[in-house]
């Protein structure tokens, strides 16, 4: 079945360039010469994001800032990254306080703050192996890690 110009058809998700290079997978006959190419910077994230995926997002993006990898059009991504986070922690944490089973109508059924958690658990999962942050899809990347270059600074006094 033939798609618009330009479509994909299914199969594997495409990596960006500099993820195959790090990975050491690129090939010359598939790389994409019009691949943009943009600035390596960590965006700021929305306001929607709350003081704990801040945290993370600090924490996650400067390795992705040593590795390369984040630019400002990376500020989606990483804001449902962070929001995710904050989703799992919050609902992790109700379930310490309340447990798996709570009792509604002196029945026990399953709290609610499970399925938020593990709904937001493989969530979480699937956008750190889009930014090469598992064991799995970190072991297809060999990058010789570069300084900050004073580039994660500019993101905090840029942040104040």
């Amino acid at each position: 079945m033939a798609g618009k110009p330009g479509m994909r058809q299914g199969g594997n998700n495409r990596k960006p360039t500099a993820l195959k290079l790090l990975r050491e997978t690129l090939k010359p006959s598939r790389v994409n010469l019009n691949e943009p190419q943009p600035a390596v910077k960590l965006p700021k994230p929305p306001a929607e994001v709350g003081p704990i995926g801040r945290k993370e997002w600090r924490r996650v993006g400067r390795h992705l800032l040593q590795l390369g990898i984040v630019s400002e059009l990376d500020m989606v991504a990483l804001a449902l990254y962070a929001k995710t986070w904050e989703r799992w922690i919050e609902a992790e944490r109700q379930l310490t306080k309340f447990g798996t089973v709570i009792i509604k109508d002196n029945f026990p059924v399953q709290s609610p703050y499970l399925r938020i958690a593990t709904e937001a658990m493989v969530q979480l999962k699937n956008l750190l192996i889009e930014f090469g942050m598992t064991p799995a899809s970190r072991s297809r990347v060999s990058a010789k890690p570069k300084p900050l270059e004073d580039k994660f600074a500019e993101y905090e006094q840029a942040s104040k």
